[in-house]
């Protein structure tokens, strides 16, 4: 049921995976399953993904793309405004050093 109160007991389970494409290029995916169906809510998603340039040493910037927004294998199950590549967010990062 749709709600936006805490769900007792929400369990869930993952599988993800990082791909580097080249060099420090990648892309990233997770699924979920819930155990409970009935406590998944509209912005739970059934997958995650993401795709961007990392890089840790100091001097360096990172870009990143991900999205967890209400993504569903069937897109009609999806809560509104979410789920769509559009409601992913952007990460500029500069690492340095202390």
């Amino acid at each position: 049921m749709e709600s936006s109160s805490y769900k007792a007991h929400h369990r869930t389970a993952s599988l993800g995976c990082k791909y580097a494409i080249w060099g420090n290029w990648y892309v990233n995916a997770t699924a979920f399953y819930y155990f409970d169906k009935s406590q998944q809510q509209p912005w739970n998603p059934d997958y995650t993904y993401g795709f961007g340039y990392f890089d840790w040493r100091p001097g360096t910037i990172t870009l990143q793309y991900n999205n967890y927004s209400g993504n569903r294998w069937n897109p009609s199950s999806a809560g509104e405004n979410t789920g769509r590549f559009l409601d992913g967010s952007i990460m500029i990062a500069y690492s340095f050093a202390f």
